[in-house]
């Protein structure tokens, strides 16, 4: 039982509120627009640090009326940069050659994958979101991820990866 935050109308035990993945904030069903969950709407909740608010049962997400002009823009970038990421340049943590000395300098990372080139790839489309071209330190850590067989009567080990780096400007 709250407010929404738009509107100001009481949401009471029948009414649904929702909160916006964008401001957080609380709104009624009049007042929010359901995205569907996709990769792009994965690293954008990502890189703006709110994994933490769930999607719906549906696996959607809210976005408030004050917030989906914006977002409409975040996601248009978004989808871009996964669409062309060959503008970044990439330094590994072994790279012994002249690294690239930018002003602004901040941590990125990829989510895990079953793909070490896919870890990379949305390294590179974060990076190209934030307006950044480079990336120095890359670095790919590994872990191991389990299922239950096909058959049931086991268990199947993969290795998944992740990619980190310092986008640079």
């Amino acid at each position: 039982m709250g407010i929404c935050s738009v509107c100001n109308k009481y949401l009471g035990l029948l009414s649904r509120e929702f909160n916006c993945c964008i401001c957080g904030r609380v709104v009624c069903r009049e007042c929010r627009t359901k995205i569907p969950n996709d990769e792009v709407m994965e690293l954008l909740l990502q890189v703006h640090h709110v994994l933490d608010r769930a999607s719906s049962w549906d696996g959607s997400f809210s976005v408030c009326s004050n917030c989906i002009g914006e977002f409409g823009k975040r996601y248009s970038k978004m989808k871009d940069g996964l669409s062309d990421t060959s503008s970044v340049k990439i330094y590994t943590i072994n790279y012994q050659g002249k690294i690239p000395k930018g002003t602004y300098r901040i941590k990125i990372e990829s989510d895990w994958f079953r793909d070490r080139n896919e870890a990379l790839v949305k390294l590179k489309a974060m990076a190209t979101y934030l307006d950044y071209r480079q990336i120095v330190e890359v670095r790919f850590d590994k872990d191991t991820g389990s299922e239950p067989s096909e058959n049931g009567k086991g268990t199947h080990y993969y290795t998944i990866w992740q990619a980190s780096g310092y986008a640079v400007k």
